[in-house]
């Protein structure tokens, strides 16, 4: 009973981390956008319904596809479970390393998502940048920080991706 309830409690915390960045997908990606306006002084278009409705579209696109890809890795560090000795030492610091990507990922990609670079782009520029990115999601160190940080993680995230595409 107890394994269930554990199992039954981390698939509730999942949907809530997934469901959390679909819904404020659109919003985070508007702030995203200002704070790219204000920092490089182009402006976006002017405002349609079309391109609202292009653009929620768009984002939650790229939120499903983003948690569907960052709930696989987690599912396959949990076989690093299994290696017999090593396993439960090298878990725990894998599963805080990936979230840590993880992380600073969301909140990057907003930028990169607007400009409608392919999955894989948005993936290898982060690969890239690993170590910055690994900086950046230090708040996951933090129970909760990442959904009560979430506006200026956003505007971190924007600001971190203008600096490292500027230092491509």
């Amino acid at each position: 009973r107890m394994i269930i309830w554990l199992l039954a409690l981390l698939f509730m915390l999942i949907i809530f981390y997934v469901l959390g960045f679909i819904i404020a997908g659109p919003f985070n990606d508007m702030l995203s956008e200002r704070v790219e306006q204000i920092i490089t002084g182009v402006n976006p278009q002017d405002f349609s319904w079309k391109k609202l409705l292009s653009d929620l579209i768009r984002t939650l696109k790229a939120e499903t596809l983003k948690a569907l890809f960052f709930l696989s890795i987690p599912l396959a560090l949990l076989l690093v479970v299994f290696i017999p000795i090593v396993g439960s030492v090298i878990y725990p610091v894998l599963t805080i390393g990936f979230g840590m990507f993880d992380l600073s990922f969301n909140y990057i990609d907003y930028p990169m998502a607007r400009k409608t670079l392919p999955f894989a782009d948005r993936i290898n520029f982060a690969k890239k940048h690993k170590v910055a990115l690994l900086g950046f999601g230090t708040p996951i160190l933090i129970p909760f920080a990442n959904f009560l940080l979430m506006a200026p993680l956003v505007v971190g995230g924007t600001l971190l991706y203008l600096k490292l595409k500027e230092n491509n």
